[in-house]
Parts: structure tokens; sequence; C-alpha cells
């Protein structure tokens, strides 16, 4: 079972193209304990989001887990292979983004 989980809240990518799927609701990693998925679910979570090699955000969502390299997971996951995100930033505690 995974240290971590992560749901994808926003689905730029699908809103820009609407012949794609809309992944919203999306839980990760598949060995997301269900306790971390009822929580996602409920709102808990800190924020993150994806962006492409041009800086186009494509996904939204949040992350409940350790502060360490799992919090690369939404990126490793499904941002990636999906649609090729290069990065990932989390929301700090004033708000602002910053890359990890």
């Amino acid at each position: 079972m995974s240290n971590y989980g992560w749901i994808i809240t926003r689905d730029i990518f699908a809103e820009q193209d609407p012949g794609e799927p809309n992944n919203v609701g999306t839980l990760g990693p598949s060995s997301i304990p269900e306790v971390r998925a009822i929580k996602l679910r409920g709102g808990m979570g800190d924020h993150w989001r994806c962006k492409d090699a041009e800086g186009w955000i494509l996904y939204e969502g949040r992350y409940i887990g350790p502060q360490d390299e799992s919090m690369f997971g939404p990126l490793d996951d499904f941002c990636k292979p999906n649609v090729g995100c290069i990065l990932i930033e989390y929301k700090d505690d004033a708000g602002r983004w910053q890359q990890l």
C-alpha cells in the first residue's frame, strides 16, 4: 500500500479540448489507502498543480502524505505519463506556488 495519495480537482487539459476525457476525481496511486481517498474526496490535502514544458498548467489537485519525494507522486504517477507534464508546484502557507 502507498504512503501517499492524490486527487485531480481540475483537468485544464480536458477543459481546453472537449474531446479529451475529464479526469476530475481521479485518485492515485493505484495502491492508495482508502482512508486517504476518503480524506481527499472530502477536500483535505495540500494543493498542487502540474505544468508542461511551455509552462501551461494542465492539472490541479490535492495531495496527502509525507513531505518528501512522494510529493512528486501526482506528476510521476499521472501528469507526466498522461500529457507530458514536467514539473509540479505546491501552494505554500502564504498561498504562493513553489516548484518542487
